[in-house]
């Protein structure tokens, strides 16, 4: 993995897609609980960015979407908030 990036070379064609460290906790979100809304809307934003940007299929990008949003519904965030961030 470069940059939380898992490329693979499949005969010939690359596939990408966001590496997760198996000994990581999942579903938790990398700042404080003290912060505010906005900067965990914030991370939303950019990880669904990076997500676009790094995973190389639809499902992939489906996959890493329902992770991102089932970690902020983990973290005590609302749906409604989930689906307006």
């Amino acid at each position: 993995p470069f940059l939380n990036a898992f490329v693979q070379n499949q005969n010939g064609d690359l596939f990408s897609r966001i590496h997760r460290h198996p000994l990581i906790q999942g579903y938790s979100l990398p700042y404080e609980v003290g912060h505010a809304k906005l900067v965990h809307s914030d991370w939303l934003r950019s990880a669904l960015i990076r997500a676009v940007c790094y995973c190389s299929s639809v499902e992939d990008f489906n996959l890493e979407r329902i992770y991102l949003e089932l970690t902020c519904l983990t973290n005590g965030y609302s749906l409604r908030f989930v689906e307006t961030h």
